[in-house]
């Protein structure tokens, strides 16, 4: 793919055409992440329609975040937890332009994994997510992996079913509705914004 080939979309906010073969910082709008990752479904939408739910990559995010604290190494300070629940509330942020895309079918389009990762990579940068921390990282994916196990034995489904047999907690999904799943996920993404910020000034004031 050309980079200097646009791919049009048109925001949420205000109607305006972003491009995002140059997709930069100050085209990002929270309302069209919001919106976006509330009306997205996980797993492209495809959940066996006896469940009858709505299931988004907006709860995703925020069940992935909240899984942190079990998971985080024991000598994380409150500001490692902080940043880390910040990735993993920002780490599917470029579905919200670029849609969910099944991983079998994104694994055979290099030229889209390219624009994920540019995209992806602009708004860590935007939400100041200190990806560059290979802890972080690291407890971040095991979240998101721990919430794959819990989704595919929730949503009915058979793959890495021996691997989600062992997850030996409860959790359940709250398949929210669009509306309330943005209200979830913004409520969420505000309070990490704001306690990550207040925990710095205390911890690293004189990094940020």
């Amino acid at each position: 793919m050309d980079k200097n080939t646009p791919i049009i979309v048109e925001t949420v906010k205000n109607g305006n055409y972003i491009d995002l073969n140059n997709f930069t910082k100050d085209m990002i709008r929270i309302e069209d992440i919001v919106v976006g990752l509330a009306r997205q479904f996980r797993f492209n939408g495809l959940m066996p329609l006896s469940l009858d739910l709505h299931y988004s990559v907006a709860e995703h995010s925020t069940h992935v975040m909240e899984h942190i604290s079990r998971l985080q190494p024991c000598d994380y300070s409150p500001l490692d937890s902080l940043e880390t629940e910040m990735i993993a509330l920002c780490h599917d942020m470029s579905e919200a332009y670029l849609g969910d895309m099944p991983s079998p079918i994104k694994a055979q389009l290099p030229d889209y994994q390219k624009l994920e990762a540019r995209v992806q990579k602009t708004i860590y940068d935007y939400f100041d997510c200190k990806v560059d921390n290979p802890s972080y990282m690291k407890t971040m994916e095991q979240a998101d992996y721990r919430m794959l196990l819990i989704e595919m034995r929730h949503c009915g489904k058979h793959a890495l079913k021996a691997e989600s047999d062992k997850v030996n907690y409860q959790y359940r999904l709250k398949c929210l509705s669009p509306e309330k799943a943005a209200i979830y996920f913004k409520a969420s993404l505000d309070m990490c914004i704001k306690n990550r910020n207040k925990v710095r000034a205390v911890y690293a004031p004189t990094q940020y």
